[in-house]
């Protein structure tokens, strides 16, 4: 990390992808939306990614991988899913759906290799 910038020592982290992604989150997701939601299948890119979004209003929650249930999002919130499998989204329809038929309308806001940025319309 000798002679590296803050931001370079980041990037050259474990976590570099991670940050980069969170980084490119934040920047896209514009003002400060009602609420953030990271998910993600590794507890550790989670809560770290989550980290990574502060001082916004953002929540992950460390023991659970499963998104929440459909009827917590509002209209608004923004949800990172990183690294998750068990989700699907239809860009025609703007339609998200994940494990046992959960879903919701939004709009797909950033996507990059096998994590994909959503702001929720409305129910699904």
């Amino acid at each position: 990390y000798a002679g590296k910038s803050w931001e370079e020592k980041r990037l050259a982290a474990e976590d570099g992808r991670l940050f980069a992604f969170m980084r490119e989150v934040d920047a896209r997701i514009g003002p400060a939306p009602a609420h953030v939601f990271v998910f993600a299948d590794e507890e550790y890119d989670r809560v770290r990614g989550a980290y990574h979004l502060y001082p916004r209003n953002v929540s992950a929650q460390s023991k659970r991988q499963a998104l929440l249930p459909a009827a917590t999002f509002k209209p608004g919130d923004v949800l990172v899913l990183y690294r998750k499998r068990g989700a699907a989204y239809n860009s025609e329809q703007k339609r998200l759906v994940w494990d046992g038929g959960q879903s919701l309308l939004a709009d797909m806001v950033y996507t990059s290799e096998g994590a994909a940025v959503f702001r929720v319309l409305g129910p699904g």
